[in-house]
């Protein structure tokens, strides 16, 4: 199973509807839910008469608004499992072995915002694009099955790979190169 934050919310002191992408739509629902509640806090959901109050444990759907006056605050859990993830399809088979699923996902929102955008990069405006890319960390899952082969197999056995999956900018890196292109 791979967890991975799959939506996208912009939700500082105005309404904002929540839509998740199209391979979690498909999956089954585990939907978010509001962590925290500071008041105050308002909740509509698509087809109700009106806006009510926000409790903690709220649990979202696709189309509900949350929205928070200057004095309000609140935050929001998400987790989703991705199905049918295939990197291989924008990804070189080759990049893919010495990658991290941190930086697979990365690199294919990346491709996706890019293409739902529909920006086109080209020699033009190559050097005039960049990246912002958040994340605490990442490439657990190979850290993980590194230390397994240590353990088993010593230090030799260890992919030489491992150090550049786990750093924090691992995966704005991944993006980073894979955007840039040959």
């Amino acid at each position: 199973m791979v967890v991975a934050c799959a939506w996208a919310i912009a939700l500082v002191g105005v309404a904002a509807p929540l839509r998740a992408p199209a391979a979690v739509q498909e999956a089954e629902a585990r939907p978010a839910r509001l962590s925290l509640v500071e008041e105050p806090v308002s909740f509509w959901r698509s087809g109700a008469d009106d806006w009510v109050r926000a409790r903690l444990n709220t649990p979202l759907t696709p189309g509900d608004h949350v929205y928070a006056s200057e004095a309000g605050r609140f935050e929001v859990q998400i987790g989703a499992e991705v199905k049918d993830f295939h990197p291989e399809e924008v990804i070189p088979v080759k990049d893919l072995r010495r990658m991290d699923k941190n930086g697979q996902f990365a690199v294919v929102s990346a491709l996706e915002a890019v293409a739902d955008a529909a920006l086109v990069i080209d020699e033009s405006n190559r050097d005039d694009i960049g990246v912002v890319f958040g994340s605490a960390g990442g490439g657990y899952g190979m850290l993980l099955e590194q230390n397994e082969i240590f353990l088993k197999s010593g230090y030799r056995r260890v992919s030489p790979f491992l150090i550049s999956n786990i750093l924090p900018d691992a995966a704005s890196g991944q993006i980073a190169i894979g955007m840039s292109g040959p």
